[in-house]
């Protein structure tokens, strides 16, 4: 894991952006940046506090969702300038923009949270 991102790599898939026959549309790199890390570590120790193993699972399960943005990145309605997606597993949202052809995911945020609260916490990052 590189310093200040953590880098994967895959295909996208993009709405009208295919010519026929072509399956995939490009190769794409999932950045997680360090606001995003920061609420995954949160989220991590809110969960592990709760069972043990808990806070692995949800990691896990969140860096899968992340994962998906390969495929699935530029399907997602936008909130407060970004795209938003929502975990499978756990009640998170993964705010994101695909900038070029990389993903940079911004914040990885609890949507049980007001919203008056993620609205401000997008807008300092």
């Amino acid at each position: 894991m590189q310093s200040q991102s953590r880098i994967r790599t895959g295909k996208v898939h993009r709405l009208g952006n295919c010519e026929r026959g072509d399956q995939a549309a490009s190769l794409a790199r999932v950045v997680v940046l360090d606001s995003a890390k920061e609420h995954l570590i949160e989220g991590f120790s809110f969960y592990e506090t709760r069972n043990s193993g808990l806070g692995t699972y949800f990691l896990n399960s969140l860096f899968a969702d992340i994962d998906s943005l390969t495929i699935y990145a530029g399907i997602h309605l936008f909130f407060n300038g970004y795209q938003r997606m929502h975990s499978q597993r756990f009640p998170f949202a993964i705010y994101y923009l695909i900038q070029e052809e990389e993903v940079r995911v911004y914040a990885v945020l609890d949507a049980r949270r007001r919203p008056s609260f993620i609205k401000r916490t997008l807008k300092q990052i």
